[in-house]
């Protein structure tokens, strides 16, 4: 007896997809080409906000940290005031360069097979979680938190585009043996 359609779907996304038959198009294959080109679409969305993350918060450090440009009466010359530091809960000033040029961003799979983005200092930089959450001595002077709170909503619509994205697809039919698009 024939599995109807439904079960057809179900079972190509339980086992991944792709049919047995060689030369022969199946709804096993259309369906595995279907959660393939909306998982690649939601990734690189995923890939996006982090770099939009990234770069938000280097914007956020990079806040100008009250130095002030003064000329020296005595000499006459220009000269930079040392620069002041940011109240706590609100994000670092920059002092040196060292934490901005720190920021990176990074993708990977879990081993439950999530796909996720982080950003944040590397090891050149490793103060720059003790100025995000606090130590005993330093009160919290967050970055990284804002910079995601300021961009998740966009973050959000970059992924349900993208999933709208992928489904409209489907309406094209990719052929999974070509890849053409019918």
């Amino acid at each position: 007896m024939p599995l109807p359609l439904a079960a057809l779907a179900g079972r190509a996304a339980a086992t991944g997809g792709g049919g047995t038959s060689v030369g022969k198009v199946t709804v096993e294959d259309y369906t595995a080409t279907y959660l393939s080109d909306a998982k690649n679409a939601v990734e690189q969305a995923i890939t996006k906000g982090s770099i939009m993350v990234q770069a938000e918060a280097k914007k956020l450090l990079n806040k100008d940290g009250g130095r002030v440009t003064t000329r020296n009466r005595t000499t006459g010359r220009f000269q930079k005031s040392q620069k002041a530091r940011s109240r706590p809960g609100e994000p670092p000033f920059n002092q040196t360069g060292t934490l901005v040029g720190s920021i990176e961003y990074e993708t990977a799979r879990t081993v439950l097979g999530e796909f996720i983005g982080r950003v944040g200092p590397d090891d050149t930089a490793p103060y720059g979680i003790h100025l995000e959450y606090g130590t005993i001595d330093v009160l919290p002077r967050p970055f990284l938190r804002p910079a995601l709170d300021n961009k998740v909503e966009e973050i959000k619509k970059m992924i349900s585009g993208a999933v709208k994205v992928a489904s409209k697809r489907k309406q094209e039919r990719r052929d999974p043996l070509s890849g053409r698009f019918t």
